[in-house]
């Protein structure tokens, strides 16, 4: 099982407590091991890996995901869903099973629920970010992903590509002053490194 978050982030920390070998539930049938903070490769090292059969389990963002399934990327959709309650309504209902029936169709499987990684925030060195204006001009590091990428470009926002483990080089020569995340990377535990050095 390969994540690129590392392993105190709070979907490892339950994924490692799921994983624990349990003889009376397995019976030695079952054996997982998480690969947490890349060990196994980048995000799209690891979706090829995954699609040769090399990694049985890959979580990832449907955004990398959407490079090969378009439809994937919906969840990430800026203003998409007005809150909590919108959105799980539609990831757990039809849209979901529709985002599943499209990533089957590259022979891959998702799980029927997913983690939740929370709404995205923008954090700032320099500013607060209270509407689409205030992206204009403004350097930031997003995710490589064609609707982040593009969406941001819309904004007027200057984008630096970078995934979360690379976010510390792009900030320490202040090539980039902010980065997206989502809500749940906010927690100290998981990306200490990253704020204090882009601050």
């Amino acid at each position: 099982m390969g994540d690129q978050r590392a392993a105190t982030f709070p979907t490892n920390v339950r994924s490692q407590e799921a994983i624990e070998p349990d003889p009376r539930r397995h019976k030695g049938r079952v054996d997982i091991k998480l690969f947490p903070n890349n060990q196994l490769g980048g995000d799209t090292d690891m979706l090829s890996q995954t699609r040769s059969g090399a990694i049985d389990i890959f979580v990832l963002s449907g955004l990398i995901l959407q490079t090969l399934v378009p439809l994937a990327g919906i969840n990430g959709l800026a203003f998409a869903f007005k809150d909590y309650d919108h959105v799980w309504g539609a990831m757990d209902g039809g849209v979901g099973a529709e985002v599943r029936a499209a990533i089957a169709k590259v022979n891959l499987h998702a799980f029927e629920k997913m983690f939740d990684n929370g709404y995205r925030n923008i954090t700032s060195s320099t500013k607060a970010i209270n509407s689409a204006d205030d992206l204009k001009g403004f350097k930031i590091r997003v995710p490589v992903s064609p609707l982040w990428t593009s969406m941001f470009k819309a904004f007027g926002a200057r984008r630096r590509r970078s995934t979360s483990p690379r976010c510390i080089p792009p900030c320490r020569p202040r090539l980039s002053r902010d980065r997206k995340i989502p809500w749940a990377s906010s927690t100290p535990q998981s990306s200490t490194k990253c704020r204090n050095i882009c601050r």
